[in-house]
């Protein structure tokens, strides 16, 4: 028999699985490569010469390429005129005051 606070316990777990799931996929981000659940793009990017991945990306995804990392988002922005549209043109948008 199962006890009611196991019961309680995995219906927790199921939920806020649920609404993490929810948040993820609602949230708008520019493309990128699809990660493992958790952990993200983690072992998609070597420790060293992250260039090379991220040039790969780029010629894929577009100048914007977004990847999760242990629940981290994180955005390449691989041109100038990509950096430029952000961070200068748009800069008030993202920043937080």
């Amino acid at each position: 028999m199962v006890s009611t606070a196991a019961t309680a316990l995995v219906i927790l777990l199921g939920y806020l699985l649920f609404v993490h799931w929810q948040r993820q996929h609602s949230a708008r981000r520019p493309p990128g490569p699809r990660g493992l659940p958790l952990i993200g793009n983690a072992f998609q990017i070597p420790k060293d010469k992250q260039w090379l991945v991220w040039d790969k990306w780029r010629r894929k995804y577009g100048d914007l390429v977004s990847f999760r990392i242990l629940g981290s988002d994180n955005l390449v922005l691989s041109s100038y005129e990509a950096a430029t549209e952000l961070l200068d043109t748009r800069g008030l948008t993202y920043s937080y005051f």
